[in-house]
Order: C-alpha cells, then structure tokens, then sequence
C-alpha cells in the first residue's frame, strides 16, 4: 500500500509518487499582521526550558497532524510515534530561558497551544501563562485556562500596563502546565508574540529567527502539491494569502516548469 502525504494547498491525502514541489507565492496584508518575536515557535533547547517534567520526545499528535508519523513493528506490534509536538511526563513549568525585547512595542500579545497526550485517558489539564524572570521563580500570571483536549492559551495587555517587576527590554514568558498523576503527559507548540491586541491570521513559524511581515506583498513557498493543486491559476487576492500547510522538508520530486 503506497504511503500517503498531505498536500499542502487543499489538504487532500494521496500517494507521494503523485505529489511535486512547486514555487509559488502566497500574499498576505496588513491584517494578517505577520510576525512573531520568539526565535523558536516549537521547543527548541535553545530557547525553552521545562522545569520539574520529564521530556518523554516529540510523540504527541499536537498541534501539526501533517506532520506526525506513527510506526508499527511488524514483528512485535510496537508503536512508535515521531515528527509529533514536544511532549512533557507530569506538570512542568515551560519557559523560555532567553529573553526578548518588547520594549518597543505598544501591545503584547502572546499565545501558546497546549494539549494532552491523545493516547491517554487524561485529557484535561490547567495552564496559567505569562512573564517570569530568568530562573522561572518569579511569575507574573496573564492568565490561566482550563483544557479539555487541546487549546490555545493566548492573554494581550499595553506594555505600560505591565507589572512593574517585568523587564520589558529583556522579557521572559512562561506556561505552567499542571497536569494529574505523574505518568500522564502533555505538549506545548505553536508559540507566538508579537505587537498586537488580537491573534493574528497569518501565524509565523520560527525556527532560529524572529518573522516579521507587514503591509501588503507575498512570500515566495515551495509546497507540496497534488496533481490537482499543479497547474498554475489566476486567483482572487483573498484566496491566495498566507502559507502552504506545511513548510518542513520532505523528499518530492520537483515539477519544473
């Protein structure tokens, strides 16, 4: 049976023998308001740390299914799952351990998907986020939720609202995951901070660099396209913003053109 892959222009699961890269430009405005200040979206150890639990790899389904590849053994029936969100064992607190500038904005707004482990019976856990200092003893709450599932924890504040005890020019931000009995897991992704009061429609990831788009132009991608998705069209503004599903590499042929 041929593996399947998602194309990334209409999400539709088909063979990877049929699948091609391809340029294309995806536009974006201004209300997409593109861009995102933390040097690493997902967990990366240079820039998060997770106190008190124990990293159990990237084997939750999380926040980017495409991505998330499940193995059996054919001769013992194991399962192993990878390319999935950071997963964590029991509650942790989960920070970045450098810190960022927002000093010259006028809003912050951060947001954070969380979620439980899919295959576990525990599925609800809480989560409170927002500044800390550099050692994540000293914690200025945002706000907190309670998640059932999975959920994007998200607060927005003035920066001249902020606590007095938050250094604004060397700015730390945290989510503090409790999560119960010590075997049961959950994972964090998806992280963003940017100079806003709503969530933003086009959602950067980073991975080493801070993102930054304003105004109106395109990006320039290399997707992963089925034959239907191929051929190049005409398209309305509004139908052609934002990114491909998926922008990590994966082995496709190249359709030249």
């Amino acid at each position: 049976m041929p593996q399947l892959e998602t194309c990334q222009e209409c999400g539709a699961e088909v063979p990877r023998g049929e699948l091609v890269r391809k340029r294309r430009a995806y536009g974006y405005d201004a209300t997409f308001g593109g861009n995102n200040l933390l040097l690493y979206s997902s967990y990366n150890s240079d820039f998060w740390t997770c106190d008190t639990a124990t990293d159990a790899g990237c084997v939750s389904i999380g926040l980017y299914a495409d991505h998330f590849r499940p193995r059996i053994s054919g001769s013992t029936n194991a399962v192993t799952e990878a390319r999935g969100s950071q997963t964590w064992t029991a509650s942790g607190l989960y920070r970045t351990n450098t810190s960022v500038d927002i000093s010259g904005y006028t809003n912050v707004y951060f947001a954070i998907h969380v979620g439980a482990y899919h295959a576990q019976s525990t599925q609800t856990l809480t989560v409170a986020i927002g500044f800390c200092d550099s050692s994540g003893s000293t914690k200025y709450q945002m706000a907190s939720f309670n998640v059932m599932g999975q959920k994007r924890c998200w607060f927005t504040s003035a920066v001249a609202d902020l606590d007095a005890g938050i250094t604004t020019s060397a700015a730390y931000l945290y989510a503090d995951v409790t999560i119960s009995g010590a075997s049961s897991k959950w994972w964090a992704d998806g992280a963003i901070l940017c100079d806003r009061t709503t969530h933003p429609i086009w959602i950067p990831q980073t991975k080493g660099a801070a993102k930054s788009a304003t105004g109106t132009g395109h990006k320039w991608r290399r997707p992963i396209l089925c034959k239907e998705c191929r051929p190049d069209r005409i398209v309305k503004p509004e139908e052609n913003r934002g990114d491909p599903r998926n922008e990590d590499p994966v082995e496709i042929g190249e359709d030249t053109e």
